[in-house]
């Protein structure tokens, strides 16, 4: 886990933080000793393993930020968004079960 600090445990909250529907989700906090990328390449890691895994992110832009993507897995829809300047990577998704197998699987990666 060189590229993160800190993970938090699947709690229950809203999508999007507090404005969405409710659902299960988690953050992974970067270390600030990386440029922000290590979320868009821990997320494409996990895609390669996981061909089954639909990664939608937008197209890689120089210095991005605020970066929101859709992840399809195991049936279940999972939001993603990266913020590269407050290094950090949060997942969600309304099924409990499946936010808990990808975090195992993010940690895995990381």
């Amino acid at each position: 886990m060189e590229h993160y600090g800190d993970v938090d445990p699947v709690k229950d909250c809203q999508s999007g933080g507090n404005y969405g529907p409710n659902g299960w989700g988690f953050c992974m906090w970067g270390c600030g000793q990386d440029d922000g990328g290590q979320h868009r390449r821990l997320l494409t890691k996990f895609a390669r393993k996981h061909p089954e895994a639909d990664l939608k992110l937008p197209v890689y832009q120089d210095g991005e930020d605020c970066v929101e993507g859709k992840l399809v897995w195991n049936s279940q829809q999972v939001d993603v968004y990266f913020e590269t300047v407050l290094d950090y990577l949060s997942v969600w998704s309304v099924d409990k079960e499946t936010i808990e197998i990808l975090r195992t699987f993010l940690l895995e990666l990381a």
